[in-house]
């Protein structure tokens, strides 16, 4: 017990009128919280004040004669510290003292770095709602007769968010590691993160729209393309055929595809939607504190479908491959932790750019060539677009479960509307 009070008694021991033992003296400390120093000075009552001391937790220091007195004082100064604690954190003001300081090194040898703001006067040094105590626990054990002790650092004192990652200690379950920098905290359920990739596609795709003059072979083009949808092969291929005729009414409009059957239809979105949930998902375990909700996102692109017609058969994969080929996608998700059990309100965003590559002899379809689409988008007969599409569903999970193991898996619902 860190103690509150440490008179320091100087005399020579010997009791000539006082009405109370020296005991009694000493049982009174000891029953209020006081620890007793006694200093003697030449020839004194060695084992009475030595008993006083040592009872109440105090030490008994000898000096030959007054001049000894200052550096006695100098070492009482430092074992008060030891044990006082001024700002009542649960560290000895001898320790704030000397770790602030850079005086203290680890059992490497090291010294305890960045705890310069520690303050022996302040029990939040760092002002993250946390007692300097709570963040860094000191411990002693007696070995060999010599009091060690021992530092437990459960996060920087120093420092109101200790990992850096944008969670101040108070509400960070991990606080010494930071979490996948991909994600961050919100507070709003409804934010719909940007995706600058389709922004610059889409600034890019507007500078070059309707910069050249059409010729008769590009509206037979435009012909062409507009009998392959209702009429050719891709007229079976309902995803890419309504996408295609998207292009052709020229507006470049945001088009929105049923996320909910891509994800249903295609196993190659369905298998990045639980790639990307089982991301979230540590990131969550990382981030929400037992008894709290949270609103999480993310702040980079993650990888939503990498479609392609080659090696499938599958018609509805290859319907979704001429529609959306690679996209990407985004979370937003409200996270609620009791105990290791978590639930899970996410929306997962799909976002793409329905454009063409320039030349390219890449077949955007039986008949028609990625080259020849750029075209029409290049004289204005055809306009390319902003895609998105949102899946929502419901997660509930313990921790360290993950989708694609072999193992227990979380649990999926898709959201009502």
């Amino acid at each position: 017990m860190i103690q509150s009070n440490w008179p320091v008694v100087l005399t020579d021991g010997f009791d000539n009128r006082s009405a109370v033992s020296s005991s009694s003296v000493a049982q009174t400390a000891i029953d209020n919280d006081i620890v007793i120093y006694t200093v003697g000075v030449g020839s004194v009552n060695v084992d009475i004040l030595t008993n006083i001391a040592e009872s109440t937790g105090g030490a008994y220091y000898s000096a030959s004669n007054f001049s000894d007195l200052e550096g006695i004082f100098d070492k009482l100064q430092v074992d008060i510290d030891l044990y006082r604690d001024s700002d009542s954190d649960g560290i000895s003001d001898y320790h704030e003292k000397k770790i602030a300081a850079g005086e203290l090194k680890l059992g490497t040898g090291a010294p305890m770095m960045y705890f310069d703001k520690l303050n022996h006067l302040n029990p939040d040094s760092d002002g993250d709602s946390l007692l300097d105590g709570q963040e860094l626990k000191i411990k002693s054990q007696t070995v060999q007769g010599q009091e060690i002790f021992y530092y437990y650092l459960y996060s920087n004192p120093s420092m109101e968010d200790s990992d850096s990652d944008g969670l101040l200690d108070n509400e960070d379950p991990t606080p010494l590691i930071e979490h996948d920098h991909r994600f961050e905290r919100i507070f709003d359920p409804n934010y719909r993160p940007v995706n600058s990739g389709v922004t610059s596609a889409q600034e890019d795709s507007d500078h070059v729209y309707n910069t050249e003059k059409a010729g008769f072979n590009d509206y037979w083009i435009h012909g062409k393309t507009s009998a392959t949808i209702t009429g050719g092969y891709i007229a079976f291929m309902p995803q890419s055929a309504s996408a295609l005729s998207h292009f052709l009414e020229n507006t470049g409009d945001l088009y929105t595809i049923d996320a909910k059957k891509l994800i249903n239809q295609s196993s190659n979105a369905e298998n990045h939607l639980y790639e990307n949930l089982n991301d979230i998902l540590s990131a969550s375990e990382a981030m929400v504190m037992d008894g709290s909700t949270m609103v999480i996102t993310t702040n980079e692109a993650f990888v939503a479908t990498t479609l392609s017609k080659e090696g499938t058969d599958d018609r509805k994969e290859k319907d979704w491959w001429y529609t959306l080929g690679n996209s990407s996608s985004a979370m937003t998700s409200t996270v609620r932790r009791t105990g290791e059990e978590y639930s899970m309100e996410i929306k997962y965003f799909i976002d793409d750019f329905y454009d063409w590559e320039k030349d390219s002899p890449l077949k955007g379809g039986p008949i028609i060539t990625d080259g020849e689409m750029y075209r029409l988008h290049e004289v204005g007969l055809a306009k390319q677009y902003p895609v998105e599409g949102c899946y929502e569903v419901n997660v509930t999970w313990k921790k360290g479960e993950r989708f694609l193991t072999n193992s227990q898996e979380p649990t999926l619902k898709e959201a009502r509307r």
